[in-house]
């Protein structure tokens, strides 16, 4: 081998080892998938987003309506759908690398990029339908047209598996590519957005206080990735709930008998996690927090009881 062929393959390793490789989207280990016990906690039950569920045939009802999501999104551009699927295509090595090389061989390369075009799309859809962004309302209803409240509720569950999952940069991708670069736009900056997304997803409001640094110094990988940014990180400030005028004095006058007859004892650490029902049975009492994270957890103790307070969260009949 000749000398300037060594500095060329030291080159282009070099050039290879500095560029940024894009976080790849893993699949549920094998042990945690024994006996399809867990399959609930993996699998999509009406949408298929990324190639690990693609092409099942109890998600073909949603599927078919993914068109309809990309002609929504691009409804009042003046760009063709072809226009989007040839930038994905410009970048289709990147995108197959967010996913593991056994499951994206099965597919060509347009197939693959068509396959990542509509799944963004149907995110990006219902991003606008949650935000209530200015075409929120139509899209809303062709949605559920086409679906049933039902499935479209259910699509809410499916969107934060981890299988089931877009990379982020594709979403950014075809909002600059479709709204361009308007930064005074209703979808600029694109990350605050999304975190409103997540927050009205999970805590029924659009929260504007999340701490940008610790949110996005990072680009996330995924969607899944901001909702769990969106979960630990927020305020400490904890908004007043409204607490009655009875319950008040009463834990003024417990606090000044605790006071006076406190009795320091060792505290005992232990790794036990009772139940809602033991906690309550004990005198634990639950209340909200006021504070839309998992920073949102008080605990206060008295002399006869004690107070826990949690973050308020939307829970449904699709989330475990």
């Amino acid at each position: 081998m000749s000398l300037e062929s060594e500095m060329v393959d030291i080159t282009t390793i070099s050039r290879l080892q500095s560029t940024p490789r894009k976080r790849q989207i893993p699949k549920a280990p094998l042990f945690m998938r024994i006996d399809n016990q867990n399959s609930d906690d993996y699998d999509p039950k009406v949408v298929s987003l990324g190639p690990y569920h693609h092409g099942k045939p109890e998600l073909n009802f949603v599927e078919d309506f993914k068109p309809k999501s990309l002609e929504m999104f691009i409804h009042g551009s003046n760009k063709h759908k072809k226009y989007f699927l040839e930038k994905i295509l410009e970048g289709i090595e990147d995108v197959r690398s967010c996913y593991l090389e056994e499951v994206t061989n099965k597919y060509n390369d347009y197939d693959f990029a068509r396959m990542m075009l509509l799944d963004a799309c149907f995110v990006l859809n219902d991003i606008d339908i949650v935000t209530r962004s200015s075409n929120s309302a139509s899209k809303q209803t062709n949605t559920i047209k086409h679906l049933g409240i039902a499935v479209y509720l259910i699509t809410r569950r499916d969107l934060y598996l981890r299988e089931n999952q877009v990379p982020f940069w594709i979403l950014k991708l075809l909002v600059k590519l479709r709204y361009g670069d308007d930064e005074g736009g209703e979808y600029y900056p694109f990350e605050n957005k999304v975190k409103s997304y997540c927050s009205q997803m999970f805590f029924d409001k659009q929260e504007d206080n999340i701490e940008e640094n610790a949110m996005m110094e990072i680009e996330p990988p995924h969607l899944l990735e901001v909702f769990r940014r969106v979960l630990v990180t927020g305020n400490d400030e904890e908004v007043n709930v409204k607490q009655s005028r009875c319950d008040c004095i009463f834990d003024y006058f417990l606090d000044r008998f605790r006071k006076n007859h406190e009795v320091h004892k060792p505290a005992l650490l232990t790794n036990v996690f009772r139940s809602v029902m033991d906690l309550k049975s004990k005198g634990i009492h639950f209340r909200p927090s006021g504070i839309d994270s998992l920073k949102g957890v008080r605990f206060t103790s008295h002399y006869y009881y004690a107070k826990l307070k949690l973050p308020y969260m939307l829970v449904c009949f699709n989330i475990h």
